[in-house]
């Protein structure tokens, strides 16, 4: 997380403003502002009160190309939080605004929103919104960012995840220092899609003289001087690998010893503010650095100052908003009497600004802005509007995340993919390409309003041939700019992979789990069952299987069986001794305690929640605050009750439906086919853990 605190500015309050992605929390006292009409060219909104939000004062306003998300509070209450979701219309106009939840104060609501997605956290559990309806959750905690479908969450690491499971470990490309000389802030909260931005600096500790307009000694302080800044991007969906180039950006020579004043993220660029913070007497400088990451190459341009700043009678101070996107950043001044104006600049023509009538905008996407306005003398209460502006929005739309992509499908079972973009895009076609390079489909897709294209499907026909397929999207918005990636590179593309599973006979492509039996046979995890060509879907799952199950999971690491059994019923001929030692070492099974002696039970059927405590300790026993509130009815007080609400919540299970009411029913053995789809989505989610088992499926060794 990111805070930009201006300290040395003398007002009556502090203003201490929190970037979060594409959220910012405020933290505001009633500081004057100054109020002013728009500039010409700029539409908006009818102002709408915090009380239609349900509270006295903002915490987040989220705007998405086609809604508004807010989180307001009560600030007399310790227990008030309402979040809602505001439709918007062209114009853009408010419709009526919906309550999603109300939440606890006293933990931190957070509400990030990408496209129709939403992801809302109180500090124990989050949860997915799409278009105002709740889909699911998604883990603990409170996520910080969200693009696309990919989101950051904090904790003990700092981890991007996609909706669909892909998680990566940011901490490892952090640059820390203990001292000033090699330091390192770095901003993994900037993300595009599954894109992270760093930024790097060296600086040094030293005395900064800040002067007053006649030149003379305003005061003079120590702080940390950067001497150089550097930007990387980093892309998690490849494990956080360097995406183009590390590049050091120039620092304008009149710019803000305290290094920049915010950058912003986007398809192949990332642009920087900078900022004469102070130091220049009355006049503050402000430039925007832009760097194209793929070829390194970077520029530097002087924005024009406006004559409220130019002509302020101390010194001013500046920073970004939020969000800066699609040519547009946006800017707040202040000197010691107070606002000296809101704007938005064109980043492609840096002399084209507006003026803005609000006191700060807190989300931006293309050329559309939400301005929140602190109450005044004239105004005692907090709103938000959207305003349109004449620039910017024209960049082409970006693919910044597929949910819903399927690795391994069966003949006559459907692809079913979901897109995210960074705008709305018109009606075009998804072409499918089988392996040798000649397209077998086309599919239309339909025209979005918020840059998320749902329900595309393709179903292969019977007889379709097995091996790697690739989509490709052909999509352009309403000025004719095809999409591409999220690197600036090509139309948006992926694959798949067809299986027939002809082996086992008793699997049609219509069987509920034929995909994930297929995903286990491609994986090598089974191998079926009497001479191969039977799979026995309905058959319970021994804990002997099971051992030999979770160990090809774990990709068949080397494994020197021990020569005396740890397990009296387990001798060192069992088909499967090797497998249940190497889950007994691991801590994976515990076994049973009979008389004084310790069992494994290997002709067994594995009950539902043994299966779960397998799962959750082959995912490294990951930290978890079970929920008071079980998922299910059936399982409170039960043994296994963390690991089976760890599942719950991670959706590697959704239950069973028992006479119309969605139980898990702990006891009843798990079968064949249910096994290998709690294998298949542990994986397919990179939910196993990679450290001690760094060939498992999901990991790259």
């Amino acid at each position: 997380m990111t805070t930009l605190v201006l300290p040395r500015i003398t007002r009556a309050a502090l203003f201490v403003v929190t970037v979060i992605g594409t959220a910012t929390a405020l933290v505001l006292g009633g500081a004057a502002v100054s109020q002013a009409a728009d500039s010409p060219g700029v539409t908006s909104t009818t102002p709408k009160p915090v009380s239609d939000f349900g509270g006295t004062s903002f915490d987040h306003v989220v705007l998405t190309p086609d809604h508004l998300y807010t989180d307001a509070y009560d600030a007399t209450s310790t227990s008030s939080h309402t979040i809602s979701w505001t439709p918007l219309s062209a114009g853009p106009q408010f419709g009526k605004t919906q309550t999603l939840l109300t939440i606890s104060r006293a933990s931190t609501a957070v509400v990030l929103a990408s496209t129709g997605r939403a992801l809302m956290g109180d500090g124990t559990q989050t949860s997915l919104y799409d278009r105002g309806t709740k889909t699911g959750t998604i883990n603990t905690g409170s996520p910080v960012a969200l693009s696309g479908s990919w989101y950051v969450q904090r904790g003990m690491s700092d981890l991007m995840n996609s909706l669909d499971g892909t998680s990566t470990e940011l901490s490892q490309f952090e640059s820390w220092s203990p001292t000033e000389a090699t330091g390192g802030p770095y901003d993994s909260t900037a993300i595009f899609g599954s894109l992270a931005l760093f930024t790097t600096t060296t600086s040094h500790s030293g005395a900064v003289t800040v002067l007053n307009p006649d030149g003379t000694v305003n005061y003079t302080y120590t702080t940390s001087i950067t001497d150089s800044f550097a930007v990387t991007v980093r892309d998690a969906s490849t494990g956080g690998t360097v995406v183009g180039k590390t590049v050091t950006v120039p620092i304008p020579p009149s710019a803000d010893p305290n290094s920049n004043a915010g950058c912003f993220l986007t398809g192949g660029e990332v642009d920087c503010l900078w900022i004469a913070l102070e130091t220049q007497s009355a006049t503050s400088g402000m430039w925007v650095t832009r760097t194209d990451y793929l070829s390194g190459k970077t520029t530097t341009s002087s924005l024009t100052l406006p004559p409220s700043i130019a002509q302020s009678a101390s010194p001013a101070s500046c920073y970004t908003n939020d969000s800066w996107t699609d040519g547009v950043v946006s800017v707040s001044c202040f000197n010691s009497a107070g606002s000296l104006g809101l704007y938005a600049y064109n980043v492609n023509q840096p002399t084209q600004y507006v003026q803005i009538d609000g006191s700060f905008i807190d989300s931006a996407v293309g050329n559309r802005l939400a301005v929140v306005t602190f109450p005044t003398t004239q105004d005692t209460t907090y709103s938000v509007r959207v305003v349109e502006l004449p620039f910017g929005g024209g960049s082409k739309p970006y693919l910044i995340g597929v949910v819903g992509d399927q690795n391994t499908v069966a003949p006559s079972a459907p692809l079913n993919l979901e897109l995210d973009l960074s705008k709305p895009v018109q009606a075009g076609t998804l072409t499918i390409t089988g392996p040798t390079g000649t397209p077998v489909a086309t599919v239309t897709t339909p025209a979005s309003t918020d840059g998320s294209l749902r329900g595309l499907t393709w179903t292969p026909p019977a007889g379709t041939p097995s091996g790697t397929y690739t989509w490709r999207l052909n999509v352009t918005d309403a000025t004719g700019q095809a999409a591409v990636n999220n690197i600036g590179n090509g139309a948006p593309t992926g694959t798949f992979t067809i299986n027939t599973c002809t082996p086992f006979t008793d699997v049609p492509p219509t069987y509920l789990f034929a995909t994930s039996i297929c995903w286990a046979y491609t994986n090598g995890i089974t191998k079926g069952t009497g001479d191969g060509t039977t799979y026995s879907p309905t058959n319970p799952v021994n804990r002997g299987s099971m051992a030999a199950f979770l160990y090809r999971l774990a990709g068949s690491p080397a494994w020197k069986a021990p020569t005396v059994s740890p397990f009296v019923d387990v001798a060192t001929t069992n088909q499967f001794y090797s497998s249940i030692t190497w889950l007994y070492a691991h801590g994976i099974t515990k076994g049973t305690m009979i008389n004084g002696q310790l069992y494994y039970q290997p002709g067994n059927a594995v009950n539902r929640g043994s299966m779960a405590a397998f799962m959750y300790r082959i995912a490294g026993n990951p930290t978890w605050s079970a929920p008071t509130t079980p998922p299910f009815p059936d399982i409170s007080g039960n043994q296994f009750y963390t690991s089976i609400t760890w599942l719950a919540a991670n959706g590697i299970t959704t239950g069973s439906q028992v006479n119309g009411v969605t139980m898990y029913v702990p006891a009843n053995a798990v079968n064949r086919g249910s096994m290998a789809a709690f294998m298949s989505r542990l994986a397919t989610k990179h939910l196993i853990a990679c450290t001690p088992y760094p060939h498992a499926l999901g990991c790259t060794p």
